[in-house]
């Protein structure tokens, strides 16, 4: 039996600000994670560039991704 390739994992994360943001992202690089930084509390677009540089990014709102969340009317959940 072969074993597949473990997958990453991904978490994204607000980073620390300035200079502790690397730090944290190596850190968490370290225990085997793949974090997704979200820049949009980032103001500074320099800090957003470096940021960018080091892994994947996403300017995401959480709550407002929260309210266009798809949920199931319910005529369409199974009773079955």
């Amino acid at each position: 039996m072969s074993r597949r390739p473990a997958q990453p994992r991904v978490l994204v994360v607000d980073p620390a600000p300035g200079a502790q943001g690397p730090v944290e992202l190596g850190a968490l690089r370290a225990l085997g994670l793949r974090p997704v930084v979200n820049v949009r509390r980032v103001p500074d677009p320099g800090e957003r560039a470096a940021l960018a540089e080091q892994g994947d990014v996403v300017d995401l709102d959480g709550f407002d991704a929260l309210r266009w969340s798809p949920r199931p009317s319910a005529s369409q959940v199974s009773t079955d």
